[in-house]
């Protein structure tokens, strides 16, 4: 019991983790879920109804636009290549 109290005390004043647990490396590739994820915590952030269902109309096309064909990566490229930026 001491020991996990030891144990906890530590994890706590170390932040969490140690520094090379803490740094993830993004997904080269989004697939699906991960845009779905990022498209609700969007919308959720969004108090207006009205801009809810135009962010959500902009990002279902988005979605479809990006998983409409193979992709190497989400990057600034891949964005600004979307035709509807243009």
């Amino acid at each position: 019991m001491l020991n996990q109290r030891v144990s906890n005390r530590r994890c706590w004043q170390n932040g969490g983790m140690s520094k090379s647990k803490r740094k993830r490396t993004p997904k080269a590739v989004l697939r699906l879920p991960d845009l779905e994820q990022s498209k609700s915590a969007v919308l959720n952030s969004l108090a207006s109804q009205s801009s809810q269902r135009s962010y959500d109309h902009a990002i279902r096309e988005f979605i479809e636009w990006y998983c409409s064909e193979p992709r190497l990566a989400f990057n600034k490229t891949v964005v600004t290549g979307y035709p509807h930026l243009s």
